[in-house]
């Protein structure tokens, strides 16, 4: 357990952190792609983001986007695989190797690298990876405790508030609505917020509970807190409130009409006065962005059912691509054919050599076997060797009248 808090659970997540970090730049395209659709859409893309930041392990696919970016794995069970990469084993590995999305830098840090009896003797990589696993800790938890605070600060100010209705609470010291609380979440309002103004309010706060928002919210803070040293997640922490807040008034303009537009948009900017960004805790109005909100409330129009379908099918093929990980695992397929047989070889990883191997049988006992056909790689050339390469054997061979089969081996 030891060795693993302090070599191994980094690497894990430095390899959660670039997968991630991959789909964050996907996301963002994919948002411009969608700027006229359903704000959901762009909040259900942050979705496949928190899963990428929080599972190490995801399913395995042909159609992956990772497989066009050569995204090493790992096999962990026959349908899963976990991103490698730094590789768990870096530290203890006698040729340690480093692969990143950016060209040129894995490679460099790889030659940085220790390497053969330098590396398993001395172990050089086991307190630099100790001594980061130590500081990324300390980050973490630093950020833990923020917002552990600024939720117990939040609570204090909920002193004294009386209930209005069945899970809502009109609070004095509170600018802005929000929902808070896990398993039973309640809505508490400002009591300054004028009566007319409730109903729809109220709508917005309940559209956040039924869609389970103040748990995604949750997620992404913890999300955070694990991957603070990366500036793209505190781009995704802020987009994903954002879209999440968006969708929520474009939810509440579908229910109530654009006969609200106006009051809406007023009680956007009400509220938005003298707020206080709170971290970790789910805030009804996102913060920082009322401009955007108001914007958005004021051009929204119900869009057209196509779009619809055609939105939700973008996101769909996306979840599919970018939540998955490509099958980097080379196979060997054999078909019989009249005169022989055809073999394809799928080599989806640099191999330095192969051989194809006559094999001679009788009685159902191996008795003799040479390779026919051998393909070698000096190792100058091994990075030539294409990742992902198929091609077809085949043998044409006839059946001899004493037994066994006689032919040739063409490429």
């Amino acid at each position: 357990m030891g060795d693993f808090l302090a070599y191994e659970l980094l690497p894990i997540v430095l390899n959660m952190t670039l997968t991630a970090s991959i789909v964050i730049a996907f996301v963002l395209l994919a948002r411009l792609a969608l700027r006229r659709a359903p704000r959901i859409c762009s909040y259900a893309l942050w979705l496949v983001v928190l899963f990428r930041l929080l599972c190490p392990v995801s399913l395995t696919a042909d159609i992956s986007l990772m497989g066009l970016l050569d995204t090493p794995v790992t096999e962990v069970t026959a349908r899963t695989s976990a991103a490698a990469y730094v590789p768990r084993d870096v530290v203890h590995n006698p040729e340690p190797s480093v692969t990143l999305p950016v060209p040129g830098v894995g490679e460099a840090i790889t030659e940085a690298l220790p390497q053969g009896e330098e590396q398993t003797v001395a172990d050089p990589l086991e307190a630099p990876m100790a001594i980061a696993t130590i500081l990324w800790l300390t980050g973490t938890a630093a950020m833990v405790i923020y917002g552990v605070v600024s939720l117990l600060r939040l609570r204090r100010r909920l002193v004294g508030a009386v209930p209005l209705e069945k899970g809502v609470y009109l609070a004095d010291h509170i600018s802005t609505p929000f929902v808070l609380g896990l398993v039973r979440p309640k809505i508490y309002l400002p009591s300054a917020l004028p009566e007319g103004e409730r109903s729809y309010i109220l709508l917005h706060e309940r559209h956040h509970i039924r869609r389970l928002d103040h748990v995604v919210k949750l997620l992404a803070f913890l999300a955070l807190c694990v991957h603070w040293f990366n500036p793209l997640v505190w781009l995704m922490f802020v987009l994903l409130g954002r879209d999440m807040e968006m969708s929520c008034d474009e939810a509440v303009m579908k229910k109530l009409g654009e006969a609200v537009r106006a009051d809406y948009s007023a009680s956007l900017l009400r509220l938005a006065t003298g707020r206080k960004i709170i971290a970790g805790a789910p805030l009804a109005f996102g913060e920082g962005d009322t401009r955007d909100r108001v914007k958005n409330v004021l051009r929204w129009k119900e869009p057209k059912l196509w779009l619809v379908i055609l939105s939700a099918a973008v996101v769909v093929v996306f979840a599919v691509v970018c939540g998955t990980n490509a099958d980097n695992k080379s196979t060997v397929q054999t078909k019989a054919t009249e005169n022989g047989m055809e073999i394809t070889l799928t080599i989806k990883e640099p191999v330095r050599s192969y051989a194809v191997y006559e094999e001679v049988y009788q009685d159902g006992r191996l008795v003799s076997g040479k390779p026919v056909l051998i393909s070698g790689f000096s190792e100058d050339h091994w990075e030539a060797m294409p990742y992902r390469h198929t091609f077809t054997l085949r043998t044409e061979a006839a059946q001899l009248t004493g037994g066994g089969y006689s032919g040739k081996l063409d490429i």
